[in-house]
């Protein structure tokens, strides 16, 4: 089984040489965590992931698994208790069968979910994603048909089934009962799953659909309702859209993505003071985001703090030379203050980048013909 799987390593191991070179490692920290908190949340999580294999009902796109602070009762010693129950099950039914089947589709089910554990990869509040379940839910999926071949091997049927007779020897179930059996177990179930996949892929009609199925799941869910607000403001409805970022902002002011877009959603309602202040703290929050600096300008020349904009427009350009929009602002800026040589060429070099840019265009133009 080796031989065949090994075109499939030299591809896995060149993929993850250019992840490392793309992301400059194979994972980053993003949440500062203490060991402690890390190894309390871990119960919760896992049985979270117990619940979703046996029956993925309330499935969403966000969910409310916080960090476990301290060793309480309902966060951290029940959890532990169920994990440790259903561990212990699979456990003794390998011991007991020790069926080589049953131990591999044990670990493709665990192995996948163990680097997992490490939530200082993630964000808080994203620690647990139906998508980490894909694999082990392979496993799983393996556990439960082999239960289900024990059952209906063992099984008798109690009623009369028109089978074809054959010669029958003491002690054992004829293969006909034995498939009858395993349907027995298995049809209810793959109807159950069946009704269950239409109905939760209905969630994913459009964004609006899904992220109000991710607020009703997770309240507390700061970037589901970040995204609920984005859904809105695509569809123009700004009043809706700023009175969700709000809230997520009262409830940290430091969420980034919910400053920015409170910033722009201001600048696009026309209320620039107010977009400004947010897109503002959102510069300061991640420096990294040309989009931040290149709106902040533009609520700054809409308020006359022109030598303002034009800092802020450099940074945009020095932090993402690839992002369309700052040079021609720019060359819009100094064309207003009589700097039409520099204004030039910032159009010529948003042109560069955009030949397509009728403004850019009609702009240098003007300013080339004076």
């Amino acid at each position: 089984s080796l031989r065949p799987a090994l075109p499939y390593l030299g591809v896995t191991l060149i993929y993850l040489y250019f992840r490392n070179l793309a992301l400059n490692g194979l994972s980053h920290s993003v949440t500062p965590l203490d060991r402690t908190t890390d190894l309390l949340t871990i119960p919760s999580i896992l049985w979270f992931y117990i619940k979703l294999l046996f029956l993925p009902v309330g499935l969403s796109v966000s969910y409310d698994t916080p960090f476990i602070t301290s060793a309480n009762l309902h966060q951290f010693w029940l959890p532990l208790l169920k994990v440790s129950a259903f561990a212990a099950l699979l456990s003794y039914w390998w011991w007991k069968t020790r069926d080589r089947l049953v131990a591999f589709a044990l670990v493709l089910m665990v192995l996948p979910l163990m680097p997992l554990m490490n939530f200082t990869v993630f964000f808080s509040g994203e620690i647990a994603h139906d998508r980490y379940l894909y694999m082990p839910s392979i496993g799983f999926a393996l556990l439960i048909a082999i239960a289900i071949s024990d059952l209906g091997q063992r099984t008798r049927l109690s009623y009369s089934i028109a089978l074809p007779s054959q010669p029958r020897k003491q002690g054992t179930v004829d293969g006909g009962r034995a498939r009858w059996g395993r349907l027995l177990y298995a049809a209810p179930i793959a109807l159950l799953f069946l009704a269950l996949t239409i109905w939760q892929s209905l969630y994913w009609t459009d964004n609006l659909v899904l992220y109000t199925r991710g607020v009703q799941i997770a309240p507390n869910n700061n970037l589901a309702l970040n995204n609920l607000a984005n859904a809105f403001e695509r569809r123009g409805m700004f009043p809706q859209a700023l009175a969700m970022y709000a809230k997520v902002l009262e409830r940290d002011p430091t969420f980034y993505l919910s400053n920015y877009n409170f910033g722009y959603v201001n600048y696009e309602s026309g209320n620039y003071t107010e977009g400004e202040h947010f897109l503002k703290r959102a510069a300061v929050l991640d420096p990294t985001d040309a989009e931040t600096f290149y709106f902040l300008a533009k609520c700054e020349m809409q308020l006359g703090k022109l030598d303002d904009a034009e800092t802020n427009l450099h940074r945009a350009i020095v932090v993402d030379p690839r992002l369309l929009g700052p040079r021609y602002t720019l060359g819009i800026l100094l064309k207003q203050e009589g700097r039409n040589k520099e204004a030039l060429d910032y159009f010529r070099a948003e042109l560069a980048k955009n030949p397509n840019d009728a403004s850019a265009r009609r702009q240098a133009e003007e300013l080339q013909s004076k």
